[in-house]
């Protein structure tokens, strides 16, 4: 529930776009980050206008913006070098009038263009508002010797945006190799990442002036194709957003060269001055040459990823360079960041809800989100532009929110495993039963479980309550119970109640364990550790030693608080917890203080020397069982392990001839045995079958007629 809250929550809020200008942030880092060591594309060069450039030439051509001859010396030197194209960031939308001298100048540079055939000059296409006195100038039709040569056929465009222009003039433009649209929007935020690559007006495109040198070779004279956020120009597939905007990958090292320079390798060349130019045009050979403005005072800088001072035309320069090299970054699709922020919401909550150890569920989410930062941090390395703000949203969301609801539920949870679990368990097992509430079994409404149960008596207990007053009845029990009760919670076991002089307890709730049955045997072999120092105890207060006997049994029980709305008691029912209970039972009649059943022997994860007691069918039950005495603890020395271990070996030969009818060879091995009650019963037995053997059909089960 609380992943499904958080991460619908999440991909709301990514969807509405709460999360776009920080990933814009977090895209610029990326992309300042990348940059900076990239070099630009070999194949293009930018030359600024800086403020070098003006301070030089102030002397000579006055205050910018200087005469259009000026530009024709630009084309003249790079088609001294063999430029391929020479490409004006620089609107040049009017004729000059103002004088002859300046009429002149913007001939020259027309007919320039046209002799060089290689020169492309900038055209706007803008959205305009409506006022008085541009209300006639909007949506006019662009002129017809601008449309046939520069106009490209498009498909699947977004139509009906832009409604006004601004051309070269027109010997300018008619003179040019291409016309490229310069101009770009700014993001809300006011960065500008993105480039219109086309524009649209009255139904035609028009190239950005990054696209224009390039549309020959890449799209071979074929229409411009938008489909499914792509621009396909020829066999070329540029990614591209909903807004037909691509997104421009910027280098932080570029051909950069200053406009004084040239200027000043040019005035040399032509003084003959050829040894030690500032600029050799042999340099632009086969280059795309942009010219554009980089002076503060020009109104060409824009803020952008990696500086708040970029010259415009290095965003024009830079696509340029991306389709060139294809070089294209290529953000991941909305479907794949709602996955991501499924998949983390889950991973983190899961992480929470299912580990019990804090430091780790507290911290395993902080590497999911630092992983997946500096993961995707590096992917852009590759080009490739995943979001990062949402699925880390969905990360810190579903970490608070989790540790919000564990931190209301398992108070609640710890108060009622408090309140239900104080009398039955240790305060140490209290601890840890907080702890680990989620692994509690409460059993409020019963469940199955696999459990082991034990039940431990006092033997002869009539006889000793008859000598003793009610006073002293109650002092003997509560000594005996201490002692006993400590070996239990000692061995991570649940006191499940006392019942006169038996007591009953069981491993494996509400604390779930793993070695339920091993814990339970150590915990019996403890229980008879113990009571030589509770007999002296007793002894000292005047009462007289006791015996106990102890019966465990494994399987499967139902737990659950039965009782009645006025008193409830945790605890365990069904055959098992009966058989455990005939087990402790039969501890007098075999002679040994502990019996365990083959189903306890078989779930036990210590290694200890038991020995085979006898194949019993209890009264009640068709199907017989093996019953087993424990003989010694993990810890017992060396000696004593392997003398137990030796009469384990020999009560199991005895036993397999017993079972085979051998009953003089099993009763000659039972003799060598220690335990004088079990020798004397099972030789008995031995004996008695040979003299008067059993029905074919002997199973080699003893039934038992009592409970």
């Amino acid at each position: 529930m609380v992943a499904v809250f958080v991460a619908a929550a999440v991909a709301w809020l990514y969807l509405a776009g709460a999360f776009t200008r920080l990933e814009w942030v977090l895209l610029d880092k990326r992309m300042s980050f990348y940059s900076e060591e990239s070099e630009i594309s070999p194949r293009v060069a930018v030359v600024m206008i800086d403020e070098s450039s003006l301070r030089d030439m102030d002397g000579e051509f006055g205050r910018f913006p200087w005469p259009r001859r000026v530009y024709v010396d630009f084309i003249e030197f790079f088609a001294m070098g063999g430029a391929r194209a020479v490409v004006f960031d620089l609107l040049l939308t009017e004729n000059d009038n103002a004088t002859p001298a300046k009429r002149e100048s913007d001939r020259a540079l027309a007919e320039a263009t046209r002799e060089y055939g290689m020169v492309y000059h900038a055209a706007q296409i803008i959205v305009d508002l409506e006022d008085e006195i541009e209300s006639g100038s909007l949506n006019r039709p662009m002129p017809e010797d601008f449309q046939r040569p520069f106009a490209v056929e498009g498909r699947g465009f977004r139509s009906g945006i832009h409604n006004n222009f601004s051309l070269p003039f027109a010997g300018l433009y008619q003179a040019a190799r291409g016309i490229g649209v310069v101009g770009m929007d700014a993001d809300p935020d006011g960065i500008y990442r993105r480039l219109r690559l086309f524009r649209e007006y009255h139904g035609r495109l028009y190239p950005a002036l990054a696209v224009a040198p390039l549309l020959d070779e890449l799209a071979g004279g074929e229409p411009a194709r938008f489909s499914d956020r792509q621009l396909l120009l020829g066999q070329l597939r540029i990614p591209v957003d909903e807004q037909e905007n691509y997104l421009v990958k910027p280098y932080g090292i570029n051909n950069e060269y200053s406009a004084g320079g040239i200027l000043a390798s040019l005035k040399s060349i032509y003084a003959g001055e050829t040894e030690n130019l500032l600029v050799d045009p042999g340099e632009f050979e086969d280059k795309i040459v942009f010219i554009g403005a980089s002076a503060a005072g020009l109104e060409d800088i824009k803020a952008t990823p990696i500086s708040t001072k970029t010259p415009g035309v290095l965003i024009h320069v830079w696509a340029a360079a991306n389709l060139l090299e294809r070089d294209f970054l290529l953000p991941v699709g909305c479907a794949l960041t709602l996955t991501l922020i499924v998949v983390l919401t889950l991973l983190t909550v899961a992480t929470i809800f299912r580990l019990n150890n804090f430091p780790i569920r507290a911290g395993l989410p902080l590497l999911y989100g630092g992983g997946f930062f500096i993961w995707v941090f590096s992917r852009f390395e590759l080009n490739i532009v995943y979001e990062i703000a949402p699925p880390l949203a969905a990360v810190a969301a579903a970490y608070l929110v989790s540790f919000a609801y564990l931190s209301f539920t398992e108070g609640r949870d710890k108060l009622k495993v408090r309140k239900l679990f104080s009398r039955y368990v240790s305060p140490e097992i209290m601890g840890e039963l907080l702890a680990h509430h989620d692994e509690v079994s409460l059993g409020e409404v019963g469940q199955t479980e696999e459990m082991t149960v034990l039940f431990s008596d006092i033997r002869g207990f009539t006889s000793v309550s008859e000598v003793l007053s009610a006073p002293q009845l109650v002092d003997l029990l509560n000594c005996h119970f201490g002692a006993m009760t400590e070996a239990i919670f000692d061995r991570k076991g649940t006191l499940d109640k006392f019942i006169g002089d038996a007591l009953m307890a069981f491993w494996g709730a509400p604390l779930k364990v793993d070695d339920h049955a091993g814990l339970a045997v150590l915990a019996a072999l403890d229980m008879m550790a113990k009571l030589p120092a509770v007999n002296r105890e007793l002894l000292a207060r005047g009462y007289r030693a006791i015996d106990i006997g102890i019966g465990i049994n494994s399987g499967e029980v139902v737990l659950g608080n039965i009782g009645s709305a006025r008193k409830m008691d945790y605890t365990v029912i069904g055959d098992n917890v009966n058989l455990a209970s005939r087990l402790e039972g039969l501890t007098k009649f075999y002679g040994f203080p502990i019996i365990i059943s083959e189903f306890t022997v078989a779930r036990m994860g210590i290694e200890i020397p038991v020995l085979v007691v006898d194949r019993v069918r209890v009264k009640g039950k068709a199907r017989p069982i093996r019953i087993y005495a424990p003989l010694a603890g993990p810890d017992a020395k060396h000696e004593e392990a392997d003398r137990c271990r030796e009469h384990a070996e020999l009560a199991g030969e005895a036993f397999a001839f017993y079972q085979n009818s051998r009953w003089r060879e099993a009763a000659e091995l039972y003799r060598k045995l220690p335990y004088s009650h079990f020798v004397e019963l099972l030789c008995g037995r031995c004996e008695a079958l040979a003299a008067i053997p059993p029905p074919e059909d002997w199973d080699g089960a003893y039934n038992l007629e009592t409970k």
